[in-house]
């Protein structure tokens, strides 16, 4: 059986000092709906992207900075 589906991003901006443990975390806990006559179920299905920034990048931007 061929099912009828669209996928769609969506970006997500989160408090800082998250880590890819709470990220994961995170969307596992979230509500989250898509409601409209014509859509039957959903699922989150994978973490497209993410970006968490270090101290390591942080302290380098700041050297970079300075010069």
């Amino acid at each position: 059986m061929d099912d009828t589906y669209v996928y769609v991003k969506v970006k997500i901006y989160l408090k800082d000092g998250q880590t890819e443990e709470s990220v994961q975390e995170i969307i596992q806990e979230m509500d989250y709906s898509f409601e409209h006559d014509e859509i039957v179920a959903h699922e989150i299905r994978d973490i497209h992207d993410l970006q968490i920034p270090t101290e390591s990048v942080a302290q380098l931007s700041l050297f970079e900075d300075s010069k």
